[in-house]
């Protein structure tokens, strides 16, 4: 893979060491050249062949207006100028996110996305899907996407349904995100999704699982075209920074939904043993016989039974077919992600042994 060609032009010394540093130390694609000369840097011929410039304000007065208005040039600030409105790149910040920041900017203005995409074997969508509603899919999703990120697995949570607020569990304060990654889908901007996804992309501080802040308007998702979604599935599976993809689906078989299953290489099928759950699922194996997709979920599939233990009827009736999750109350009363995990933690040991099979080490 070719490196971006990054000039910084900044008075601080050790503040160029510490980034060069993890560059050496991470391998991040970025070939870094460091002028601190205000002199020098006037007449360099480095300015000019770089494809991402990076200024500290001490270089403003030595630089002609016109470079500056260059696409490559930034500032290394923590907001716009002021009445300059001049390109920044915010410098105080984790180094690891400072320079994925940089790299954005390159694929931005280029066009170039091979930094943000990998082909990488042991990548994993996992589909939480159940016929029944009230069995604890969301829950159970929430907390195997934080066991995974403790096993050391980077994890998209993706909830397709549009009246669930992901800011609630995540404590979010910005909304839209996932309404500006779906716009950028379909507009079929091509490489611009990629940027588009990975600037709205969050991470969250207290579980390490990264997700979309909420729509901005429900309908936003539900405008979203059968082609798009699987467009959508297809192109986040391809993003370097992720490693599993955990998608939590309606209950009802949309064309999200269906498109989710059919892509997934696991699904968990979390129920209830009360009756109208034994029901849906006795349906839903039933029509497993008339409908390829739905016979390839079940071959693909883990039931568990949730709140219940070894001893219900149903679990006895599917023996090592199934998993089992007692009743624990003190998730009812869990309000944030890394509640769930603690409490859970035990009981989802299976789950995230059986979603880390294939996944590279």
């Amino acid at each position: 893979m070719n490196k971006v060609k990054v000039l910084m032009a900044t008075t601080d010394e050790l503040y160029c060491e510490r980034i060069e540093e993890y560059i050496q130390d991470s391998g991040i694609p970025i070939e870094l050249n460091v002028i601190t000369d205000l002199e020098y840097f006037a007449y360099s011929a480095e300015k000019e062949t770089a494809d991402i410039v990076l200024l500290s304000t001490d270089f403003d007065n030595c630089i002609s207006e016109i470079f500056l208005q260059r696409p490559q040039v930034f500032f290394l600030a923590s907001e716009n100028m002021g009445e300059k409105e001049r390109r920044c790149i915010n410098p105080y910040q984790k180094t690891e996110m400072f320079l994925k920041n940089v790299l954005l900017k390159y694929s931005e203005i280029s066009g170039d996305t091979s930094f943000l995409l990998e082909k990488k074997s042991g990548k994993k969508m996992i589909c939480f899907y159940s016929p029944c509603g009230g069995s604890g899919k969301t829950t159970l999703a929430l907390a195997l996407a934080e066991a995974l990120f403790h096993e050391g697995k980077t994890v998209l949570y993706l909830n397709f349904d549009p009246f669930f607020s992901i800011n609630g569990i995540f404590e979010e304060q910005e909304k839209g995100g996932f309404s500006q990654v779906l716009l950028a889908l379909k507009q079929s901007a091509g490489n611009q999704f990629f940027v588009a996804a990975s600037q709205k992309m969050k991470h969250s501080r207290i579980s390490g699982v990264r997700y979309f802040s909420d729509l901005e308007n429900p309908y936003d998702l539900e405008d979203v075209k059968e082609t798009e979604i699987e467009e959508l599935l297809k192109q986040i599976m391809q993003m370097k920074e992720i490693d599993i993809v955990i998608v939590d689906t309606e209950s009802a078989l949309t064309f999200r939904s269906k498109k989710t299953l059919e892509y997934s290489d696991l699904v968990f099928m979390p129920m209830l043993d009360d009756m109208p759950c034994r029901n849906k699922k006795r349906g839903l194996e039933e029509a497993a016989t008339v409908s390829a997709l739905l016979e390839n979920v079940l071959k693909k599939g883990v039931w568990i039974i949730n709140r219940s233990d070894r001893h219900s009827k149903l679990a006895q009736s599917m023996g090592n077919d199934c998993m089992v999750i007692p009743e624990l109350p003190d998730v009812r009363e869990a309000e944030k992600i890394d509640k769930i995990w603690k409490i859970m933690g035990n009981t989802v040991i299976k789950m995230c042994i059986k979603a880390m099979e294939g996944c590279e080490s």
